[in-house]
């Protein structure tokens, strides 16, 4: 039963002893009974498999942050017995010890974070004794990016300016609210300043010149001048009833925030008419072409009140005139003005000078924020015109 090979026969006894025949002889081994040294197996890693896809084995590699599953085949060269080597390996910054996979030759890691790692393998003999020589892969799980330093760096940079953005926006809300505080203040303060220059102006200004009178009218009683006296009372009663009015009128324009245009002209299409008896015959003509929804500030709607009524009082006095005109009209939001009367007129340069309340109506046209002109000559009458903003609805 011997069998040649290469010029050898080998004969395999019961005890699986194995003979062999040579020209020199012949030589007995059992392979059970065999001292192998197995310290000095070479494990080697075969194949790296990301997501089902075979990757060329490399010292190392790189997987992406939805890459899923990592799986690493290895083997080692067994000639005695390759069917009982079996492994142990480690993943290094995940396994703090050796992990015994027996004859398991892929090791499988799913959804591992992200980071730094170093795969290790090792092999074991039929005698049980470990292979001082490992194989190894290093390899590196990215990161997301929104881990990553520049997103971290972006996401600083971010919540700095959030953060900044934050305290500019809190230090521009307190400003604000400081400003409007102080606005609110300055406008209180206006308000007041417009309300006591309005009282001192007209009623004070009306009281005063009430006082004066009844003074001269006891004068003229005690030296029994019975006709001065009475004439200037009557005077003094028709001062009186327009001291009233002035007041009523202060009182309105004060009380409101906003005045419609067309409010305004019925509220001084009233006063007009209430006029008429102190005006000797002259006649008092209201025209308007303006948009009656057009809004008056308060300020605006009682100064104009004032030069109406100024103007109105100066003809009555001085003009001898026989035709008062109050014309109204309107270009986008620009509003004219145009108050004249036919009576004799006057140098304006000169009355100026005089005062005549001239003055007092060209500062209440500015603080309008608007213009103001007159023009007139010795008897061909007087024109004021005056033009302002108006806020359209």
């Amino acid at each position: 039963n011997l069998q040649a090979a290469n010029n050898s026969t080998v004969e395999k006894l019961e005890d699986g002893t194995l003979l062999f025949a040579s020209i020199d002889g012949v030589s007995a081994v059992n392979p059970e009974k065999t001292n192998f040294d197995v310290s000095t197996f070479q494990p080697y890693i075969d194949e790296i498999i990301i997501d089902e896809k075979i990757i060329e084995t490399q010292s190392s590699f790189k997987l992406k942050p939805d890459d899923k599953k990592l799986a690493i085949s290895y083997s080692a060269i067994n000639f005695l017995a390759p069917n009982k080597t079996d492994f142990r390996v480690q993943l290094v910054g995940i396994d703090e010890n050796w992990v015994n996979v027996e004859d398991r030759k892929t090791t499988y890691y799913d959804y591992l974070p992200d980071g730094d790692y170093t795969f290790k393998v090792s092999a074991i003999g039929p005698d049980g004794q470990w292979s001082d020589r490992t194989a190894s892969i290093s390899f590196t799980v990215l990161p997301p990016f929104y881990k990553t330093w520049w997103f971290m760096s972006l996401g600083l940079l971010g919540f700095i300016a959030i953060g900044a953005g934050g305290v500019q926006i809190r230090s521009n809300m307190k400003l604000r609210a400081l400003n409007r505080e102080l606005e609110t203040q300055q406008k209180i303060q206006k308000e007041r300043e417009r309300i006591s220059r309005e009282l001192h102006d007209n009623v004070g200004s009306q009281i005063t010149n009430l006082i004066t009178g009844i003074e001269v009218s006891n004068l003229h009683v005690k030296k029994n001048q019975q006709d001065k006296a009475l004439s200037l009372l009557e005077n003094l009663d028709i001062d009186a009833r327009g001291a009233m009015t002035d007041l009523r009128e202060t009182i309105w324009l004060l009380d409101k925030e906003k005045v419609e245009f067309g409010i305004f002209l019925d509220h001084l299409n009233g006063y007009l008419k209430r006029q008429k008896k102190y005006l000797n015959g002259m006649e008092v003509r209201l025209n308007s072409t303006v948009d009656n929804n057009s809004i008056l500030e308060p300020g605006q709607s009682m100064n104009l009140t004032r030069i109406i009524q100024e103007a109105l009082n100066n003809s009555r006095k001085y003009s001898n005139a026989t035709l008062f005109e109050i014309e109204c009209s309107q270009k986008k939001q620009s509003l004219e003005i145009k108050i004249s009367d036919n009576g004799n007129g006057m140098v304006v340069d000169e009355e100026v000078d005089k005062g005549n309340g001239l003055k007092n109506m060209a500062y209440r046209a500015m603080e309008m924020g608007g213009g103001f002109q007159i023009t007139s000559d010795e008897g061909i009458g007087v024109e004021i015109h005056l033009n302002f903003e108006v806020k359209i609805p």
